[in-house]
């Protein structure tokens, strides 16, 4: 493309080093594990004996998530 030389270069590696790195494969992992626990802990929403505290780890489990998923997801864009 004519005059792309000229156009800013995003340096994204103090985010991961790159897409085969094992920081980039191990928060894909950790996404994945987040998503699995948040999902499980959701099933335990009619049971739960303290509701509060359900709450609260459930609120927990799906910042995290969300959060690496912002990431991730920004990385990749």
């Amino acid at each position: 493309m004519a005059g792309s030389e000229s156009l800013p270069v995003w340096d994204l590696s103090p985010i991961y080093p790159g897409f085969d790195s094992p920081e980039y494969r191990e928060a894909k992992a950790r996404l994945s594990d987040l998503s699995t626990r948040w999902l499980a802990h959701l099933e335990l929403a009619g049971g739960a004996k303290d509701l509060p505290g359900w709450l609260l780890e459930s609120l927990g489990l799906e910042d995290a998530a969300l959060a690496l998923r912002e990431t991730l997801a920004a990385y990749a864009y």
